[in-house]
């Protein structure tokens, strides 16, 4: 039936893109417009950036994605299709809407048009009865005493039960709330939860700053680079624990902070230390120093052998020519780590924006990705 054959045109051009096969493009193009679903857009849209397939990029962007891939990435793309085919036209009308966007794609597309990035901060401002109802609320009161008798697991309980019926202004004025508390962690889920992502001074804290200016200097990092690690990792959670046993501010596994700490000189009695910001920030910013030396100080290499570990990123150097950023991050294989190394770039520039630096284009940031067997420089 035609819908049996739908269905296996599409399972043969996903098994293609998986395999790497040399007629994946063709196979995935061939599948009926009616079964494409969201596991197809994002293969056809991979493999086609792979492989510079620009004509397929155009066609199948044509219409917006039906599935969960960004609409900005979607348009992005389309645009660098037209401009790789010389469509100026089309290519400067999709940038220079995505140039007005905070976001990932739209400061690569602000670089196109050499352009200034939009912040567009709008701060939260809660009136005197807002704050006053939400300071009230005695989960709420409960949470900050359990904060102050340094109870951090039950205070997040307490304060999981007290937001989970919150609406989207009472979640910012919530945020708002336990910011001022210093409570920094908790004001950043509370407007991820909103979806509420303007307040960029909440979002985006300058915590620790004595100590990353202190790193900054002395592993010669920028401290916009540091800030967007701790961000992306932990959110300024100081006892955060990922499930691959990742530790503290800038989620260090055990093993690589004593390695990490042998190699420096730092002394690390145990593993618990690694939830100290001081001791956590020297190690985590020595490791971010060792894979910017080992991979020539490309910043998206870096962050993506962070992310996932130096040799996996070896493995995913281009086989004989260099290739541009955008393009190598965005068909890094695992969809973790080109989310990380998306999200770490972003942060690194809004952190410039809140240090008062001036913003290093990500054109400049992201710099070419060099093949294998190179001294990693194009």
């Amino acid at each position: 039936s035609e819908q049996q054959i739908g269905r296996v045109t599409r399972d043969l051009g996903i098994a293609a893109a998986r395999q790497n096969h040399i007629n994946r493009i063709a196979m995935l193009d061939h599948v009926p417009q009616t079964f494409v679903n969201d596991q197809m857009e994002k293969y056809r849209l991979r493999e086609a950036i792979r492989e510079n397939a620009w004509q397929e990029i155009i066609r199948w962007t044509e219409h917006p994605p039906r599935g969960s891939t960004s609409p900005l990435r979607w348009r992005y793309w389309r645009a660098r299709a037209f401009q790789a085919l010389e469509l100026e036209a089309p290519a400067h009308a999709i940038f220079s809407e995505l140039a007005r966007e905070r976001d990932y794609y739209g400061f690569l597309s602000a670089d196109h048009l050499r352009l200034d990035y939009q912040m567009n901060h709008r701060p939260i401002v809660p009136n005197a009865t807002e704050l006053s109802t939400m300071s009230s609320r005695p989960g709420l009161i409960r949470a900050r005493e359990l904060v102050r008798l340094d109870m951090p697991f039950k205070a997040r309980r307490e304060w999981a039960h007290e937001v989970n019926d919150l609406n989207k202004r009472q979640l910012e004025v919530a945020a708002y709330v336990v910011e001022s508390w210093g409570w920094h962690d908790r004001a950043i889920q509370a407007l991820g939860r909103a979806k509420s992502y303007d307040d960029l001074r909440i979002r985006f804290p300058l915590l620790y700053d004595s100590l990353i200016a202190k790193y900054s200097k002395k592993r010669n990092l920028p401290a916009a680079e540091i800030y967007s690690i701790i961000r992306t990792e932990s959110a300024f959670m100081t006892d955060a624990r990922s499930p691959a046993g990742a530790l503290g501010l800038m989620q260090l596994t055990p093993a690589t902070g004593r390695e990490t700490a042998r190699r420096i000189g730092a002394a690390l009695a145990n593993n618990r230390q690694l939830l100290e910001p001081t001791k956590n920030v020297v190690i985590g910013t020595a490791y971010l120093k060792q894979m910017l030396e080992r991979f020539s100080g490309s910043f998206s290499l870096a962050w993506a052998a962070y992310n996932a570990g130096p040799h996996r990123v070896q493995s995913w150097l281009p086989k004989s020519s260099c290739v541009p950023a955008d393009i190598w991050i965005d068909t890094i294989p695992f969809t973790e780590t080109r989310r990380y190394v998306r999200r770490a770039a972003f942060y690194a520039t809004v952190y410039q924006w809140r240090l008062e630096e001036h913003i290093k284009p990500l054109a400049a940031r992201l710099t070419d990705v060099a093949p294998r067997g190179t001294n990693l420089k194009c």
